[in-house]
């Protein structure tokens, strides 16, 4: 045999050995996580993990009753866990998982303390582009604690993905009393554009449901709300926000024919017509603007309400309760200023003036009073649990006009009056 023929001959062998053995590799992998035996053998290698009670391949179908791991940092322990997916489908560049479900998973992350913190900033979105289709059939989740704090109760979902492209059949999460259902399309690239639909069931401040059907478009970056609320407040919402940006910019509009807060309040509290304006930022405060009616005793009152809202603060506050119908010609309302701190304890300061408001036609079957509180004027505060206050009145009845001015100060249990002038 020539030279040439033998270093060919070897050649072929070298090769044929390189293809083969990470086929034979792949095949003895495949048949030990097949059967039963070698898939807990394989788990068994792995350090860290402990398995109860586990059943099945891993290839196939498995369960466990309890599946717990620890390793840099990290803790997690997953209650009846099951796994069900169809290895058949790489062969078609597809990953299908038919079921995943926990009834219970706890993860605990221990803080790294060598590493510097983070400087707040705008977030980033990353493209991400999965180089096989994703099919999910049902992933069933029971309650998650993460650092011993309640994520969720219960997360169903179901979908499928494909490049960028990801298509939500269902999403519903379970916290409490909040029911969330989300369903619609997502591109994981550039902005990040969607179009979803959101359900959620919102436990009410009292009565039996709240439910928001919102409609989410545009992108993550860029995310345009509308829809309508029902139950405890009948409105519509439109609005913008942008949530990635730190100062999170957002304007939000509602709309609602009759809203009445507590069905204790009377009739006349209700706000008709009402029409609700945010506009600003988490970082600057949100500017408040809020117009409506009350069906008063005797008309329509018209009220107003601006100002601007922070985390920690209500700052020039304006609140205006006008009824035309009182004096023709004449004004006829209730006008209070001030602001409203809760940053350490709860502070108030306010200024008020009422031009012959007829207030007692907030409260039904209310008659008018004989004596008419023309004017009243002042400044009240609040600090602490205790207030005080500077005012001047002027009344009119049967025996003519009459002022008074005084000051006073007291808390929940007494009131203490320093100047009395009639």
């Amino acid at each position: 045999m020539s030279r040439a023929k033998r270093i060919r001959r070897v050649l072929l062998v070298v090769v044929a050995v390189l293809i083969l053995l990470p086929v034979t590799l792949l095949a003895a992998a495949y048949l030990t996580l097949r059967s039963e035996a070698g898939t807990a053998w394989v788990l068994e290698q792995i350090e860290g993990l402990t398995v109860e009670a586990g059943e099945g391949s891993v290839l196939a179908n498995w369960q466990a009753e309890r599946v717990h791991w620890i390793g840099f940092g990290v803790q997690l322990e997953l209650i009846q866990p099951k796994l069900a997916w169809q290895p058949a489908c790489l062969l078609r560049k597809q990953v299908c998982l038919d079921v995943l479900v926990a009834d219970s998973i706890d993860l605990q992350m221990q803080p790294d303390d060598t590493a510097e913190p983070e400087k707040p900033g705008p977030i980033r979105l990353p493209t991400v582009d999965i180089p096989l289709a994703v099919t999910i059939g049902e992933v069933r989740l029971g309650d998650f604690h993460f650092n011993n704090t309640l994520i969720w109760n219960h997360l169903v979902f179901s979908g499928e993905g494909s490049g960028s492209a990801v298509s939500i059949a269902g999403l519903k999460v379970e916290r409490e009393a909040l029911t969330v259902d989300v369903s619609g399309r997502v591109e994981t690239r550039g902005d990040w554009p969607l179009n979803l639909d959101v359900l959620a069931n919102v436990p009410p401040p009292e009565g039996e449901a709240w439910e928001l059907d919102v409609a989410l478009a545009g992108s993550v970056t860029d995310l345009r709300i509308s829809g309508q609320s029902e139950g405890y407040l009948d409105a519509t919402l439109d609005g913008q926000l942008a949530p990635l940006k730190t100062e999170l910019p957002a304007q939000l509009t509602l709309k609602s024919e009759r809203f009445l807060a507590l069905a204790t309040l009377p009739s006349t509290l209700a706000l008709e017509n009402w029409t609700l304006a945010i506009d600003g930022s988490l970082a600057e405060g949100f500017s408040v603007d809020s117009r409506s009616r009350l069906p008063g005793a005797r008309g329509a009152i018209e009220l107003a309400l601006t100002g601007l809202v922070t985390t920690q603060s209500a700052n020039d506050l304006s609140l205006t309760l006008s009824a035309p119908y009182h004096r023709e010609g004449k004004p006829s309302d209730l006008n209070v200023k001030g602001k409203v701190d809760w940053s350490e304890e709860l502070r108030a300061e306010s200024r008020f003036n009422l031009q012959a408001f007829p207030w007692y036609d907030l409260l039904p079957d209310m008659a008018p009073l004989p004596v008419t509180l023309s004017k009243l004027s002042g400044q009240a505060g609040y600090q602490a649990g205790e207030y005080q206050a500077d005012l001047s009145a002027e009344a009119s009845g049967p025996l003519g006009v009459t002022t008074l001015e005084t000051a006073l100060d007291g808390d929940l249990s007494e009131v203490r009056l320093s100047t009395l002038k009639v």
